[in-house]
């Protein structure tokens, strides 16, 4: 029965589309419909709809349809609808996990924070300059300031850009900022410094490719906890080739030792305060590598 019934409803649907497409046009067709009937299904609240759809079009929301999450599909709905995204552009956001992206920058806000959810990301993807692997900061500053519009729709509403190369005294020390933003709804200025971990994509990929570590330390590098311990990563150090992971925390371009293909992790920060350039120098010492 279960099966007569769901073929009697198709016919429904494929004789009302029928109808409506005599009526109204093509755009009426069974595909369009059955996203429409999934459509009304799924947000029968005409008072949260309505006005999205004053500023989105259909594409639009066949864009959004495949979208699983409610919280999801209204965080890209009204991103589309206040940055007037094209359905080209939303496709683009949807693909690139911006929403999945904010929650983990989210949860990284504490309590008593002044900062409004949803205003960053983490981490970012800045493959939208068209970089290659082994870049060096000033490559990367100088695309960011060619391209400025990918970069500021990668970094999200609300960016100006304010200054390269900033000098500024905090506390008595002089620092320069590589990149100075102005943020219009926090109504505050953003600091970026770009570190994007040279040593470990020439030194200790030439140490690692040179049979620095022996197999069964490559083995532990494979490890989070090693990781964590020896470099002060978060994630592991090596993964092969062949095995899933989260690809935007490694490197694209694979190293190999003893003949295994691996993907270096890419999560490198060369400030101090961080402590990441301290485990990587003293792993390095500590294999006869000199920098």
């Amino acid at each position: 029965m279960g099966g007569e019934r769901a073929g009697y409803g198709k016919q429904i649907v494929v004789t009302l589309a029928q109808q409506l497409q005599a009526k109204y046009g093509s755009c009426f067709d069974y595909p369009n419909v059955t996203r429409m009937i999934k459509f009304a299904t799924r947000f029968p609240d005409v008072q949260i709809i309505v006005p999205l759809t004053q500023q989105l079009s259909w594409s639009h929301f066949i864009a959004l349809l495949p979208i699983k999450s409610d919280e999801a599909f209204m965080f890209y709905a009204g991103d589309a609808a206040v940055r007037h995204l094209s359905k080209r552009e939303l496709r683009k956001q949807i693909s690139r996990k911006v929403f999945e992206r904010k929650e983990i920058a989210n949860s990284q806000l504490a309590e008593a924070t002044s900062v409004p959810f949803n205003m960053f990301k983490d981490p970012y993807l800045l493959d939208v300059l068209g970089l290659k692997d082994n870049y060096l900061e000033a490559d990367l500053e100088k695309a960011i300031l060619s391209d400025l519009e990918s970069f500021i729709l990668e970094f999200g509403h609300g960016f100006t850009f304010a200054d390269r190369q900033k000098r500024m005294t905090m506390d008595g020390d002089d620092f320069t900022l590589d990149l100075l933003f102005y943020h219009r709804i926090l109504k505050r200025l953003i600091a970026i410094e770009l570190k994007i971990g040279k040593i470990a994509q020439t030194f200790l990929r030439e140490a690692l490719e040179n049979g620095k570590a022996d197999g069964e330390e490559v083995s532990l590098m494979l490890t989070k906890d090693y990781s964590k311990k020896i470099f002060g990563l978060d994630y592991p150090l090596l993964v092969p080739t062949d095995e899933s992971c989260d690809s935007i925390r490694y490197y694209a371009k694979p190293l190999i030792i003893c003949g295994s293909q691996y993907r270096l992790c890419s999560q490198w920060f060369e400030v101090p305060a961080n402590n990441d350039r301290p485990f990587l120098l003293a792993w390095l010492d500590g294999h006869g590598v000199k920098i």
